[in-house]
């Protein structure tokens, strides 16, 4: 499958479930899990806190960012023994993960949740391009999903 065809069936995805079951980090990772199927029930429940920026205050980052960052560390972030062992190499997570804020911020000027909806919901419309649940973390991550599966 086309990775631009993969995106968007995951976009559908997240949009569907999010006008579902609400929350939008969850939404966003169960999207990908629908397709890619990388999601274990232990990210997925972490992720629940995340929603609405950061539990459902607004005040907070965006959580379908947030589940994006997350998702970059299930590949890339450090284990326990490169913690604890201080290794050199083990903050791999932080470039691609500084890329995904700036295309978010790039797109919506802010990270905070309340000013996203501010500027989805005077768009009044739900596009891959406009919409964090959609396919932030795929869209503008610097990773190859390929690397996922």
């Amino acid at each position: 499958m086309e990775r631009e065809d993969l995106l968007e069936k995951i976009y559908q995805s997240a949009y569907k479930n999010e006008g579902k079951h609400g929350n939008c980090s969850q939404s966003l990772l169960a999207g990908i899990d629908e397709h890619l199927g990388l999601i274990d029930d232990r990210l997925f429940k972490a992720s629940h806190g995340l929603t609405g920026g950061i539990a459902v205050t607004t005040e907070g980052t965006c959580g379908a960012l947030a589940a994006g960052i997350m998702l970059i560390g299930t590949k890339l972030g450090r284990n326990k023994e490169n913690y604890y062992n201080a290794t050199p190499g083990s903050f791999d997570q932080y470039k691609p993960s500084k890329r995904l804020l700036k295309r978010f911020k790039d797109e919506y000027g802010t990270c905070i949740c309340n000013e996203v909806h501010k500027k989805i919901f005077v768009r009044r419309s739900h596009t891959s391009s406009n919409y964090p649940s959609s396919l932030m973390f795929f869209l503008y991550a610097p990773l190859d999903f390929n690397s996922f599966v």
